[in-house]
């Protein structure tokens, strides 16, 4: 187990340290690659739950891929209690609230082959997006006439590397 506290690492930056010290709400962080951002956030998960600012199950920690999920599991595995957090990739979050929203009834028009959920749920989602869009009478609706499937999961693909969300709390979702 870690010896030393997470906020007190003597081996963080001054960048890090200050993003482990963070209390307004979730981090977002920009750094190259190497840059530490998985040692930053290690180190702020451990913090937040030895200072018991959060419980551990209530913690849910998004990484792009599997290798930086694995990673960062097993860099929490260091500090006491840090074990229960909920570390996933973002496609992992995405299919698990569409697989709660199809247990819930939430998609009834899905099929109940797992693939055939997801990739319907998308193709729904993106349509009636689309169709709120066009219904608005925004300024790109050309651009949306001519917009495949592909092309919108290149775009979101291009937002979520850029960590740019769309506006959650101007929607209607339930």
């Amino acid at each position: 187990m870690q010896t030393s506290t997470p906020s007190t690492t003597p081996q963080l930056t001054a960048q890090q340290r200050a993003i482990v010290a963070h209390n307004q709400g979730p981090a977002l962080v920009f750094a190259v690659a190497g840059a530490g951002k998985t040692t930053a956030m290690a180190h702020r998960i451990a913090r937040l739950v030895a200072e018991r600012v959060f419980p551990a199950p209530q913690i849910l920690a998004t990484t792009f891929n599997r290798g930086a999920a694995e990673e960062l599991r097993e860099r929490l595995q260091r500090w006491p209690g840090c074990e229960r957090v909920d570390v996933r990739t973002l496609h992992s979050l995405g299919g698990a609230i569409i697989n709660t929203a199809f247990r819930r009834g939430y998609l009834p028009y899905i099929q109940k082959s797992a693939f055939a959920r997801i990739e319907q749920a998308s193709d729904h989602i993106l349509n009636k997006a689309l169709g709120v869009a066009r219904s608005s009478k925004v300024s790109y609706v050309d651009e949306l006439n001519n917009l495949d499937r592909q092309e919108f999961q290149t775009f979101l693909g291009v937002w979520k590397g850029q960590l740019a969300y769309a506006n959650l709390a101007a929607t209607q979702l339930p």
